[in-house]
């Protein structure tokens, strides 16, 4: 038996006490180093991917809502304007289509009860009064956007959510409510992109925390120390499982996310990798038991055999010889052993002599041989062990996916795993002695190679993103890097460690959703810039200077359709000059191909040899383009003119419905303005009409009012005010004297003088033109250049019973341009006087009567464009 050599047992007991001993506290020290660093890990990459997820879904969402608002935004003055139902049921059901599938109707209830929706259904809406719902009233009463819970839609029966904002017109007055019905299946999809594992499942919770959604087998489960924890994982106890679950929220739509996932699947990746280690563990325990019982073998044989032989020569047998067989230190000391046994056999009789002393060194030999066997075993053993772990971490580094490097002090790389020719294409060997310097570039123009180098000697970095030079020496490969820094004892830099994925594509990805999250709030910032022009040549440069703004193009044009001839109406962008300035007719050019078939054209590589004979127009444009999109303006199914685009790049499908979208806004936005433009144009008639009314009583004052608003607008101008402000006047000159309306004849018409109390009557005109005018909603400019066009700068004058701290600069306008008017004309009580003495008397009561700086710029008019004065005298 084994144990029966006590030599043997010794040297086994010995062996598992100096390898058993490092070799458990090193694999227990190594898993839970190893086991704590994965669950962290996995922790924060999954917490990182469920709030970025998140952020893509609110994004989705916000995008949604974005274009409702806009809609409200250009519906406003459509629904005051026009109650065609057919016209804004189709305007509804473009928009649904330029939005994709993710709508399943996008309606209108106006405050008068009329219903507007995009799916144009044939059911009766007279039936039911849209205004009692609750998506109406909460948007018309708390006056902001509202979204609803989950319902059954009472039209097509499937469940959905509505967003809708009230709708109002350019006052601020409410006209209705827009709608808009996600179907709560997409929403569903949607939040299933939210994963914390493979089999996540999901649970929707309103402000309230009542459950709008959930999985059948999840019932019965407390949500509220989730929900307190938001951001952050939560474990809990249900039916007998284990689950974890991150609560989450999508401010877009009001609702938190709860995702759930078995923990045992959450971990089962780590599970089986400590599993794999344990058995490594095991396999090296069994492994080295196995080996102590060979060494230990190995070792007690020879020593065995030498004992017998030193114990037959004790017995006086000096003809002892032990057989040799392997070839190590042993074996000398054997070989030695019988040559010393011969030379005793030779000199018996000294040997006897000196026995004594010959055993008492034998003895010390054999301690010494004993010691050095031990210290020669246990160091075989320990190199041998650390071989072992050596090569175990060995191969672990070399056949993980990240990427690893190292470098010294100086940026040479001494080592990198072979994940390196997987992303970037090089091999380890090709790669190590060169600099890093020679691989890496950086991401920011204003940061060089020394820069980031510096940075990591100087502390150490987290989801750090370098950029790498692929061995083709053109792609670029972003990897997300751990940086850390390599410490001698003494705390001295020697080195620096990085480890890190390939995130390009997930960068990408990043940066094109930032991309396109910037055109739809840039897009909706031009949308509400071009409703708030009024002017057509305005709106025109606007959309097209901001046409080329956002899409970075060379060169954008509009022309409007008047009969079979386009013409140009506005162009911009830095190859604007290439624009045709001529009219183009629909049957001449390929530009008409676009307005009579009513379709998108856009011109790519085309030379002059395949294009139309009659189309040296669009040649023009192609010699110096690569990309021309000729985009109808369709407006109830009638081409109004043409949007022009043009750009050295091609632009992408994404980019063309954009413009698409664009130009179908704008489309409205120009027929908006041209029918502000006839209507203010129907307006001034009807002012004229007016004023000609009043002057039509005394022949004398006959142009009196048309000359005073000229005067007044000129004066206006010169002084800079702005457009609104101009008009203003304009108008206010034109009704400064309406309230003649409600003086006698006689008076009006006397030639001598009038007694007191006919011109106590006269004085009152101001105030009867502000009576007839107040009622009409025209603005306080203007009803002040009215009522008080006759008082003076010094606040002397009439209406008498008006008290105001300072003269409005409307009146102040109009009652220099009046006193200029009734100077220069002839009238019942006096005779015209020469511009020259009209002037003098105007600045010889410059800070009494009227107002220093309006007589300053009539001055400067007069010296300096007398000519536009005369030619108001002289109109009329």
């Amino acid at each position: 038996m084994f144990f029966k050599n006590s030599f043997r047992s010794r040297i086994f007991i010995l062996l598992i006490i100096v390898m058993f001993i490092p070799i458990f506290f090193l694999g227990m020290n190594t898993y839970l180093n190893i086991y704590e660093y994965l669950i962290k890990q996995q922790n924060q990459t999954t917490l990182k991917n469920v709030i970025n997820d998140t952020k893509l879904v609110d994004s989705w969402f916000e995008g949604k809502i974005k274009i409702l608002k806009s809609m409200s935004l250009s519906l406003g003055l459509e629904l005051k304007n026009n109650k065609n139902t057919k016209r804004i049921n189709e305007y509804l059901k473009r928009q649904k289509e330029n939005s994709g599938k993710d709508f399943l109707n996008i309606y209108i209830t106006t405050k008068d009860g009329i219903n507007y929706d995009s799916n144009s259904l044939d059911y009766d809406l007279k039936k039911v009064d849209f205004r009692k719902r609750k998506w109406y009233l909460e948007a018309k009463e708390n006056d902001r956007l509202f979204i609803s819970k989950p319902y059954e839609d009472i039209v097509t029966g499937y469940n959905v959510i509505t967003v809708s904002i009230p709708i109002k017109d350019e006052n601020g007055n409410f006209i209705g409510v827009l709608g808009m019905d996600f179907m709560f299946d997409k929403v569903i999809e949607q939040i299933k992109k939210i994963n914390i594992g493979k089999n996540s499942f999901h649970v929707v919770i309103a402000d309230d925390n009542s459950l709008l959604y959930k999985n059948d087998f999840v019932d019965g489960i407390n949500y509220l120390p989730i929900i307190k924890k938001q951001g952050e994982f939560v474990k809990i106890d249900y039916n007998g499982k284990k689950l974890i679950g991150i609560y989450t929220r999508l401010n877009s739509i009001n609702v938190g996310i709860i995702t759930f996932e078995d923990v045992n699947r959450y971990y089962l990746q780590i599970n089986k990798f400590i599993e794999q280690f344990i058995g490594i563990f095991i396999f090296t325990v069994i492994v080295a038991i196995f080996s102590v019982l060979y060494i230990s073998k190995k070792i007690s044989i020879p020593v065995v055999e030498l004992k017998r032989g030193v114990r037959r020569l004790l017995e006086g047998n000096l003809d002892v010889q032990i057989s040799t067989a392997a070839d190590d230190d042993f074996n000398e000391l054997m070989e030695s052993f019988n040559l010393m046994a011969k030379a005793l056999k030779k000199n018996y009789d000294d040997l006897k002599k000196q026995s004594k002393d010959l055993f008492m060194k034998n003895q010390l030999l054999q301690e010494m041989n004993l010691e050095l066997e031990a210290s020669f075993n246990q160091l075989r053993a320990t190199t041998e062990q650390l071989n072992f772990s050596e090569n175990k971490y060995r191969t672990l580094i070399e056949n993980i996916s990240d990427f690893i490097w190292v470098i010294d002090v100086d940026g040479t790389i001494t080592y990198v795993n072979n994940s390196i020719q997987n992303i970037l294409g090089y091999k380890p060997q090709d790669i190590i002695g060169k600099n890093i310097s020679t691989i890496i570039c950086t991401l920011d123009n204003n940061e060089d190679i020394t820069d980031i180098l510096n940075k990591f000697c100087k502390k150490d970095f987290k989801d750090y993103d370098l950029c790498f030079i692929k061995s083709d020496g053109k792609e670029r490969v972003i990897i997300a890097s751990n940086i850390n820094r390599i410490l001698d004892s003494s705390g001295k830099l020697i080195g620096i460690e990085g480890i890190g994925r390939d995130v390009t594509e997930k960068r990408k990805l990043e940066k094109r959703i930032v991309e396109q999250n910037e055109k739809l709030r840039t897009l909706n910032e031009i949308s509400y810039y071009l409703v708030s022009q009024n002017k057509m040549d305005d709106l025109l440069n606007a959309i097209v200077n901001r046409i080329c703004e956002l899409f970075k193009i060379e060169i954008c044009s509009i022309r409007l359709l008047k009969g079979e001839e386009l013409e140009i109406m506005a162009f911009a962008g830095g190859l604007k000059e290439l624009a045709y300035k001529k009219s183009i007719n629909i049957h001449e050019d390929i530009i008409g191909k676009a307005v009579i078939e009513k379709k998108i054209i856009v011109l790519s590589n085309v030379i002059e040899s395949n294009i139309y004979k009659e189309d040296k127009n669009s040649y023009k444009y192609i010699k110096a383009l690569k990309c021309l999109i000729f985009i109808p303006l369709i407006l109830e199914s009638k081409v109004i003119g043409i949007l022009t685009v043009g750009s050295i790049k091609k632009l992408n499908h994404e980019d063309i419905d954009m413009l698409k979208a664009f130009s179908n806004y704008a489309t409205v936005v120009i027929e908006k303005t041209r029918l502000c433009e006839d209507l203010k144009e129907s307006y001034f008639k009807t002012i004229k009409a007016l004023a000609t009314a009043v002057e039509a009583k005394d022949a004398y004052t006959e142009g009196h009012s048309v000359r005073v608003s000229r005067y007044s607008t000129l004066i206006a101008k010169f002084m800079g005010l702005d457009e609104k402000m101009i008009e203003e006047i304009k108008i206010a000159g034109i009704l400064h004297d309406i309230g003649k309306i409600g003086i006698n004849d006689a008076i009006l018409t006397k030639p001598g003088k009038l007694t007191e109390e006919e011109f106590q009557e006269i004085i009152k005109h101001p105030s009867i033109g502000k009576k007839i005018l107040q009622h009409i909603g025209l603005s306080q400019n203007i009803l002040d250049g009215v009522l008080l066009h006759h008082k003076r700068y010094d606040l002397k004058g009439y209406p008498k019973d008006i008290k105001i701290d300072s003269l409005p600069l409307t009146a102040c306008i109009i009652g220099v341009a009046d006193a200029f008017d009734a100077m220069t004309t002839n009238r019942s009580y006096s005779n015209a006087k020469t511009m020259e003495e009209a002037m003098r008397e105007l600045i010889l009561f410059k800070g009494s009567q009227f107002c220093p700086k309006v007589v300053e710029v009539m001055e400067y008019i007069y010296n300096t464009h007398k000519e536009k004065l005369e030619e108001i005298i002289n109109s009329i």
